[in-house]
């Protein structure tokens, strides 16, 4: 028993340690850049032709299949599959790197519709442990940033998209100065973090992202599901260190790149005031937001009416990629050619007798539209209803429209955007308004469905384990099935010791 315990101090110990380190800490910049050990591996090349998803022209491209050298955690080494296209015959173009989210992977399909629609080298990679790529993606995987963060399939998965940035420097048709990232989901979470860290980055989208992992773990969204699923909550240190190393909120202060943050207005996985929260770190000259009305996670408003039941919605899907192509290449041309991304527009709301008065400031210098809408909502999120706004005439740059309510009506409970429609393609919001305390409310996705339709399982060798009292001075009580054996780990993610129960 002396044995065991002071093997745990030390554990405990070390974590403490562990703890007040720096999140850039856990990056090894020097091995992830070094293009050395990629040992890129193209497994077949062709030539295709594909129509533009905005404009619908027919663009000629070189398409084909890699794989490449990662880094998977305690796996060490994995290979990474991707698949890049191109604009044939052409060179000096941006490289984008493509990441998809749970129940997704990456596909060449994928890689022609934004190589087409963005004018740009792009490579689309599957995440670790999904389709071609080596690694491992169970629920565990996905929630185990302690003790060693570099164990978590989020870190692995940001770390491939940097190695994929390698590969991008390598291919003579890209402009180096050009390096861009593009993820959807969870492939934001690993967008936002490799921008955080990699000063190579120039642009970012992060799409549909889980920005801040606390939003995740209200009744019925995502996290708290995968939580369950590993039999840990949110006191557990797995969730913790998560939310520490590993949620792009912590990252946002530190972006490199320029950041189009895309989301829906009800997603379930990044509701609107987390949104707001990440857009209040990041500096606003190089931040740019577009709310898609009446979207989420692309689930309930995505044409999934199998498990909606009483919550079934709409299919807005074309509305979504419309906004998730077209502001994407509209941004990109702006920054490329030197020029400034227009500003968001800013709105706010005043009672009156007449109802609420909303007035919507919109630089239209820079815009060549008057398409100016208000989205309200006033049920927490859960419906918006559009209203159009007009240009006040002695100002130029100002839009107002009146909502008529009761004059009693409590404006803590309103949450609204404006969303402005440029030319060509270009959609753009203003930071949506929450009242403090106000959490959107969210449809509940069933955690069989999201568990199924995202392919994670759960490893058949996983136990919890309850240590306590923890932190402890002199003795510890670990509790685990009977059958069990328990290993105990350093920060560094080596076995000190192993107890038989």
């Amino acid at each position: 028993m002396n044995k065991l315990i002071t093997f745990v101090i030390i554990f405990l110990v070390q974590v403490s340690a562990a703890f007040s380190q720096d999140i850039f800490d856990i990056w090894d910049m020097d091995a992830i850049r070094d293009s050395t050990t990629m040992d890129v591996e193209t497994l077949w090349v062709a030539d295709t032709t594909v129509e533009n998803p905005l404009s619908l022209e027919l663009i000629n491209l070189s398409v084909g299949e890699i794989r490449y050298n990662s880094f998977g955690g305690r796996a060490g080494t994995i290979r990474i599959q991707g698949f890049f296209a191109y604009p044939t015959g052409e060179s000096g173009l941006p490289g984008f790197l493509i990441g998809h989210g749970f129940g997704m992977e990456g596909d060449l399909d994928m890689a022609e519709g934004f190589a087409a629609s963005l004018h740009s080298f792009v490579l689309s990679i599957s995440a670790p442990g999904v389709a071609g790529s080596e690694g491992s993606r169970t629920i565990e995987d996905v929630v185990s940033a302690y003790p060693n963060p570099q164990d978590c399939w989020f870190y692995q998965y940001a770390y491939a998209v940097m190695r994929g940035l390698n590969y991008l420097e390598m291919s003579p048709q890209v402009d180096n100065g050009w390096l861009c990232v593009l993820g959807m989901s969870a492939g934001g979470v690993a967008t936002s973090l490799a921008d955080g860290i990699d000063d190579r980055i120039r642009f970012s989208v992060p799409v549909v992202s889980p920005a801040d992992f606390i939003c995740s773990v209200r009744d019925s969204a995502w996290m708290i599901h995968y939580l369950e699923a590993a039999g840990i909550d949110t006191t557990d240190s797995e969730f913790v260190y998560m939310q520490r190393y590993l949620a792009p909120i912590q990252y946002a202060p530190y972006f490199h790149g320029f950041v189009l943050s895309i989301c829906g207005a009800q997603d379930e996985f990044t509701p609107l005031d987390c949104m707001a929260r990440v857009y209040d770190c990041m500096d606003s000259s190089s931040n740019r937001m577009e709310i898609v009305p009446n979207f989420d996670h692309v689930t309930y408003f995505a044409g999934f009416s199998d498990h909606c039941g009483e919550y079934d919605s709409f299919d807005n899907t074309v509305g979504a990629f419309s906004r998730l192509y077209g502001t994407t290449a509209s941004v990109l041309l702006m920054l490329r050619e030197g020029g400034r991304v227009p500003p968001m527009p800013t709105v706010g709301a005043e009672m009156t007798t007449g109802g609420i008065e909303f007035n919507a400031d919109v630089p239209l210098y820079f815009w060549a539209t008057d398409d100016v809408t208000l989205w309200l909502s006033l049920d927490s999120a859960w419906t918006f209803t559009d209203y159009e706004m007009n240009r006040l005439g002695s100002f130029p740059y100002r839009y107002h429209a009146t909502v008529s309510l009761d004059p009693s009506y409590d404006l803590s409970n309103i949450i609204y955007f404006v969303e402005v429609m440029g030319a060509p393609y270009l959609w753009l919001s203003s930071c949506p308004y929450v009242p403090d305390g106000l959490h959107p409310r969210v449809r509940p996705i069933p955690g069989e469905y999201l568990l199924v339709r995202y392919g994670l399982g759960i490893s058949p060798s996983f136990e919890r384990v309850d240590v306590y009292p923890n932190p402890f001075n002199s003795s510890v009580r670990i509790e685990a099935s009977a059958g069990a054996n328990i290993e105990i780990y350093d920060i560094n993610g080596r076995l000190v010791y192993e107890i038989p129960v």
